[in-house]
């Protein structure tokens, strides 16, 4: 693997948990009761941060840093509307339903659901889903990086 995409990756990890904890202080500043279940929930924050470094780097290896502002706040809104954090996605239910549960974003959000509710048996499988895009979309940015490097 290119040093280059270690250097990047890597210190991306531990920033990303620190956001999570940042959101989860000021969740509980608003009202979220403290339990062993927000530690659950970062826990399983891993995956998707994992999966948005992989976006990250794919992005940065096809993209140019102008096209990264746009293209940034595409993927953000578009995450955010396809999984079902906004709204349940039972009320639009059908082929949106469906196309959401084929992405790893409703996953994401159901497996900080099912943490911060102490219902954790459901959360490996929505794992999976996630660790699954994070894996592929990875290796696809590692590959055209080494192309653009090479190009």
């Amino acid at each position: 693997m290119h040093k280059t995409i270690i250097n990047t990756t890597f210190p991306l990890l531990p920033f990303a948990m620190f956001q999570c904890a940042v959101c989860f202080v000021t969740a509980i500043i608003v009202g979220l009761s403290v339990s062993v279940n927000i530690l659950i929930a970062i826990i399983a924050l891993i995956p998707v941060s994992l999966l948005f470094i992989s976006i990250g780097l794919l992005m940065g290896s096809v993209l140019s840093s102008n096209q990264m502002n746009g293209a940034g706040a595409i993927l953000t809104n578009g995450a955010l509307w396809l999984s079902g954090a906004l709204f349940p996605l039972d009320t639009i239910g059908g082929a949106f339903k469906t196309v959401c549960y084929a992405l790893p974003f409703v996953h994401s959000v159901d497996m900080v659901k099912y943490a911060l509710s102490e219902n954790n048996s459901p959360i490996l499988s929505h794992v999976w889903w996630v660790l699954g895009y994070a894996v592929i979309i990875f290796i696809i940015a590692v590959i055209l990086f080494k192309k653009k490097m090479k190009g």
